[in-house]
């Protein structure tokens, strides 16, 4: 598997072709500038923490980028974070977009942002499934983790809705991880989605 890393200065690319991961830098989608100290997530860490968005999906990297920019406003200036939540935000146009990254601690579920990875859909998946080419870039992202050491080689992946007080990602999201290799049947008393 190739990585490519797109900076803000390159022309807009649709990717995931043959298995390559491209992630878009935080220059590439024009983030702010975080607020306050940053908080370092140790590695290797042991769970991914898989949400979604709750906004309209995307499918090209202008409307991506743009949803990303704005779920970071709304982060950063409505909900009093420093940044925007997440690690990483996986698009419908097969990109994943920059966040706090694998070293930086997260803001997207209490008592999970200290030893977890928080991956998010981009798009609201309550009322139907992510496609299957987001969910393999997401696994994608996943083993280049791995493969970076900065998730361990036994991480354990859950919905949200397993382990916290939320619908993110929506039951059928995790209808279609279940699948996965690694992910965790755990889940709390009371939650949404097993």
């Amino acid at each position: 598997m190739k990585v490519l890393l797109l900076l803000g200065v390159l022309p807009l690319l649709a990717a995931a072709v043959g298995g390559d991961l491209v992630i878009v830098d935080r220059q590439g989608w024009a983030a702010r500038a975080p607020q306050g100290a940053k908080q370092t997530l140790t590695a290797p860490v042991k769970y991914v923490i898989l949400h979604h968005t709750s906004t309209p999906s995307c499918s090209t990297q202008k409307k991506c980028a743009a949803q990303v920019r704005a779920i970071q406003d709304d982060h950063m200036d409505t909900s009093a974070f420093h940044d925007i939540g997440y690690n990483f935000l996986v698009g419908g146009d097969g990109l994943v977009y920059e966040g706090r990254g694998w070293d930086t601690r997260g803001a997207f579920l209490k008592g999970w942002n200290v030893k977890a990875v928080g991956i998010a859909l981009i798009g609201d998946f309550n009322h139907k499934a992510p496609s299957d080419a987001q969910l393999q870039v997401a696994q994608l992202l996943i083993s280049q983790g791995v493969k970076l050491g900065k998730l361990s080689g036994d991480h354990l992946v859950a919905g949200a809705c397993q382990v916290g007080a939320t619908r993110s990602p929506g039951q059928l999201t995790v209808n279609k991880i279940r699948s996965w290799p690694d992910w965790w049947s755990y889940s709390i008393k009371g939650a949404s989605c097993k």
